[in-house]
């Protein structure tokens, strides 16, 4: 399928390349960097197609990872295997992508496209199978200047489904070292490694002898709650996406069933390709339920890890998996339904004469004394020609800090504690009064929030068990809501 491959720098120099098939070479390769690198062209395209070539390409650092192929080929198996191949360059490169760093490691590379692709077909694309089976070392140079920018690279669409890089963990960044070597020791285990997992006896994600010093695994379920207000305090659209992040440090290779209700497998089995819901009977989860747990959830999109094993959620209506080591995202999922909204917030906003506007800002939780909202915070749009922010009525516990030069009041709170009304006013100075119609369409009020132990959907984990284990595992259960999108239109009176 894929009959070439190779990285290409943006101004069409070809560092590595790589041919699976007959049917191309490297001039045909060179086609593209003649076209598309060399011309600058200012807009990025994914696919191109030049006579009888079809080129895919993603970037990487400036980099250009291009597959080339004459047939008519699987497109979207084709930019998985170059995005998860992105994943592994920056991986073994400890995210220093550099020229000098891929000339350096060529043999790497070209191990790394062997391993990964045979005869243009995807072989394997597990980082631990790979450091089992490579024997080449990596020699980078340089360091990398943000790490929060390679934790970026593995979550892509996750922090949508909140997930952030603050709170996923990520493996110390040091170069790739290649385990396997001449000896009699290490041959044996390669040929174990491929053997079992060619007979499925251990998953590809899973080490053969995984040992750990702490036998325990925590789950959190982690959601954000994207909400929109019209100008009259009227709830036009609200959505919940959530994703349930599992750090697994198991020894041996555990059997994980995680069950969240009775009903969840009936309705995945039903009906895989579009809305399920379940109900869940809360006298019977085995650990404390969060706040605004429901027993009916409608779940509209969600994707599963390629750990879980579907036929055991058809089967026996539990979630069954053996987990990759480490922290990895079991679950993410979308709820447009039935919404738990922590916050009612109503803004005013008046204007007092030609150069003056008042705001009145107030916030009511909707939850109980027992829960402490974290991080809450509120953004105030004011307009441009501001000059002067003055202070009126703030609750107390709670602080103004203005910002001028951005255009906006931020509204902040050091806990939040339900069954508590707060409440903010202060008045805008104007420097003209000639604002025209920008006061009439002022942007949106932003609330930022971290509510722990609170489910926004009402989903909720019933059960943890293990199998194929022998010691004790410690087991921990988390909940966290985050504010996404939570805006709130304004509009002058």
């Amino acid at each position: 399928m894929i009959s070439c491959i190779f990285i290409a720098t943006s101004t069409g120099k070809v560092l590595a390349l790589r041919l699976y098939r007959g049917d191309v070479t490297k001039e045909d390769a060179l086609i593209f960097c003649r076209n598309v690198l060399s011309n600058n062209r200012n807009t990025y395209a994914p696919m191109y197609r030049y006579e009888k070539f079809n080129f895919f390409r993603v970037n990487i650092e400036g980099f250009n990872l291009v597959a080339l192929t004459r047939r008519n080929g699987n497109s979207f198996l084709i930019f998985h295997t170059l995005t998860e191949l992105k994943k592994l360059l920056l991986s073994f490169l400890s995210g220093v992508v550099t020229e000098e760093n891929i000339v350096e490691n060529s043999f790497l590379l070209y191990e790394l496209f062997d391993e990964v692709i045979d005869g243009g077909y995807t072989q394997n694309l597990e980082p631990l199978v790979l450091t089992d089976v490579m024997a080449t070392k990596a020699t980078v140079k340089g360091s990398l200047a943000d790490p929060s920018k390679y934790g970026n690279y593995f979550l892509g669409f996750l922090p949508k489904f909140g997930v952030s890089p603050e709170t996923f963990l990520f493996e110390h960044l040091l170069p790739f070292e290649g385990r396997l070597n001449d000896s009699e020791e290490c041959l044996e285990y390669c040929q174990e490694v491929v053997s079992m997992m060619a007979t499925s006896v251990i998953p590809p994600w899973r080490k053969l002898n995984g040992v750990s010093n702490r036998n325990s695994i925590s789950v959190e379920l982690t959601e954000n709650l994207n909400v929109l207000y019209n100008h009259n305090s009227e709830l036009v659209s609200y959505e919940v996406t959530g994703s349930i992040v599992v750090n697994s440090m198991l020894i041996g290779t555990p059997l994980v069933h995680l069950r969240m209700n009775d009903d969840f497998s009936h309705n995945l089995t039903n009906n895989l390709n579009s809305s399920s819901s379940y109900q869940t009977n809360k006298s019977s989860s085995q650990f404390h339920l969060p706040v605004a747990a429901k027993q009916t959830v409608r779940l509209d999109d969600y994707k599963f890890h390629q750990c879980v094993n579907l036929e055991s959620i058809k089967s026996n209506k539990t979630i069954t998996f053996i987990p990759p080591e480490g922290m990895f995202v079991l679950l993410c999922y979308r709820s447009t339904s039935s919404a738990t909204i922590p916050f009612i917030l109503r803004p005013k906003v008046k204007l007092i004469d030609t150069l003056h506007i008042n705001y009145s800002i107030s916030l009511s939780p909707t939850f109980s004394k027992a829960i402490i909202a974290q991080k809450v915070c509120v953004k105030i749009p004011i307009p441009k020609t501001t000059k002067e922010i003055v202070s009126g009525t703030i609750s107390t516990g709670t602080t103004m800090d203005v910002n001028l030069s951005h255009h906006f009041v931020t509204w902040n709170f050091r806990k939040l504690q339900g069954e508590t009304t707060f409440l903010l006013t202060f008045t805008a100075a104007l420097t003209t009064d000639r604002f025209g119609n920008s006061l009439q369409s002022l942007p949106s009020i932003s609330l930022g929030f971290h509510i722990p132990w609170f489910s926004a959907s009402g989903l909720y984990l019933s059960s943890l068990d293990l199998s194929n284990t022998k010691s004790k595992v410690s087991k921990n259960i988390n909940y966290v809501t985050k504010g996404g999108l939570y805006l709130h239109r304004l509009k002058l009176l």
